[in-house]
């Protein structure tokens, strides 16, 4: 009986301990950031593969994923309109996803022994508005090859890789740091110059 009193303290004494390294750990993070993810006009599967990979780092307890009903347009993509998002719907963070550009073919090929090919092309970008640092930001990856087709040239596949470089330039990580979220103010990224790109016959502002 004594062995069992004595297992139970340790145990409990274990989980005391894990409990104070989480706290500690937590430290400085006692609010979540809110995050909202604005879906587009835009409707294809390259955006929906985009949108879904992006919620992956805001989970709690550092981040608050925040349902918005709307579609933003490509002029609606500007430092104003998501500042202005941002305090109405009180998000720290409003993340926007944009397929500038995907193509996606298979074909046989007769330079190819007849085999069959599977050719891609794609430039996709994410505009980030942070209210702490007041910052508009354009985070992009693009790409194109023709290769023999296999699991790793389908479509799913080559967006996953993509969204993987892209999500990598993002500066919100799953645990994030107080020292990574303030290096998103520094001016040497945002020079406050804008330029378009031109899709299905709509202007999409960039910030550089």
């Amino acid at each position: 009986m004594k062995r069992i009193v004595c297992i139970c303290i340790c145990l409990l004494a274990m989980c005391s301990m894990a409990l104070a390294t989480d706290t500690t750990s937590f430290s400085g993070f006692t609010q979540a950031r809110t995050v909202i993810i604005a879906e587009t006009t835009q409707r294809s599967a390259a955006t929906s593969v985009m949108t879904e990979r992006l919620q992956e780092p805001f989970r709690f307890p550092y981040y608050e994923l925040q349902h918005w009903e709307g579609a933003l347009t490509p002029e609606d993509l500007n430092q104003e309109t998501l500042r202005t998002m941002s305090s109405q719907y009180a998000a720290d963070i409003i993340l926007v996803p944009i397929v500038k550009r995907w193509y996606w073919t298979e074909y046989h090929h007769f330079w190819y022994d007849d085999e069959l090919i599977d050719e891609y092309s794609y430039h996709l970008s994410i505009y980030a508005y942070d209210r702490r640092s007041d910052t508009f930001r354009e985070f992009s990856v693009s790409g194109f090859d023709r290769q023999e087709a296999s699991v790793l040239t389908q479509p799913r596949a080559i967006l996953d890789d993509a969204m993987d470089k892209l999500m990598r330039k993002l500066p919100y990580k799953r645990i994030p740091t107080d020292r990574v979220i303030e290096n998103t103010s520094s001016p040497d990224w945002f020079h406050g110059k804008i330029y378009s790109h031109t899709i299905d016959g709509a202007n999409i502002p960039s910030a550089i």
